[in-house]
């Protein structure tokens, strides 16, 4: 199962410029991270990265570079992704309060934090 979430985490295309969601944008084949990504894209976010976290465990996924007077739900936040077969992963971040659900498909389980 592990060796499953890092195939389909090596499918992430990379978010280095606004319009990552745009004609040329490759699906992760989760709908889950996919929405997030044409959301991400369709917000403010001028620049958006993915941080590894735990040997894999999760990636994060941010807002970067974006203007500090425009607030939106998509830029204050960080999700949180992780592969649905890592049970011990999400039910961390479900048992922690400062995390919310924010959607779950059949490979992957995102929740999202508000940024420090």
């Amino acid at each position: 199962m592990s060796y499953l979430f890092v195939l389909l985490i090596g499918c992430l295309p990379p978010l280095a410029y606004k319009n990552y969601a745009g004609p040329n944008f490759n699906t992760t084949r989760s709908p889950c991270v996919d929405a997030l990504y044409v959301n991400l894209d369709a917000s403010d976010c001028d620049d958006a990265l993915i941080l590894d976290h735990s040997y894999g465990d999760y990636f994060v996924v941010r807002c970067i570079d974006n203007d500090p007077g425009i607030i939106d739900n998509w830029t204050i936040h960080s999700f949180y992704i992780t592969s649905r077969h890592k049970t011990e992963t999400w039910t961390t971040f479900m048992m922690d309060d400062s995390y919310t659900w924010f959607c779950s498909d059949q490979q992957m389980v995102v929740y999202t934090k508000l940024r420090n």
